[in-house]
């Protein structure tokens, strides 16, 4: 049976301007990922990307469709592990999830993007829409790759 795919760990609508906001670091699986630190020039690649990659699953606003496609905007599951995302863009997932107390079951393959660009539109997901403001790298994408 064939479904339909999604791509979770991305997706938004605007970048926010950040510059008031705090700088923080987070820890998460030997990844120490800072804070509302992406440029502008990365957060304007991530929105490209996004809306040519994941938007249309995800939709333009990161919402999702409510049926097969979770939501990146205000997400639990995207923001409790962002080294998880890291994974799910380079290697897919297929399964059950629960976003935001709704579960999902879809798959989403992985995607044929750069470690530059996986970054980048990671960290605008991360930079929009109530998300955590995680700032991803092109190294923490090496080094999620190194790991697995």
């Amino acid at each position: 049976m064939f479904r339909p795919l999604f791509l979770l760990p991305l997706l938004l609508f605007s970048c926010q301007d950040n510059s008031g906001a705090a700088t923080a670091t987070a820890e998460h699986s030997g990844i120490s990922l800072s804070k509302n630190t992406a440029s502008d020039e990365e957060l304007q690649l991530g929105k490209e990307i996004y809306n040519a990659v994941c938007a249309a699953c995800h939709l333009s606003e990161g919402t999702g469709d409510g049926k097969n496609f979770p939501p990146v905007a205000a997400s639990d599951y995207l923001n409790e592990d962002p080294v998880r995302s890291i994974e799910i863009m380079l290697y897919g997932m297929d399964g059950k999830i629960k976003v935001n107390g709704k579960t999902y079951d879809s798959f989403m393959p992985p995607q044929k993007l750069t470690d530059e660009e996986t970054a980048a539109v990671l960290s605008y997901v991360y930079a929009n829409w109530q998300n955590a403001g995680f700032h991803v790298t092109p190294a923490d994408v090496a080094t999620v790759k190194e790991k697995l």
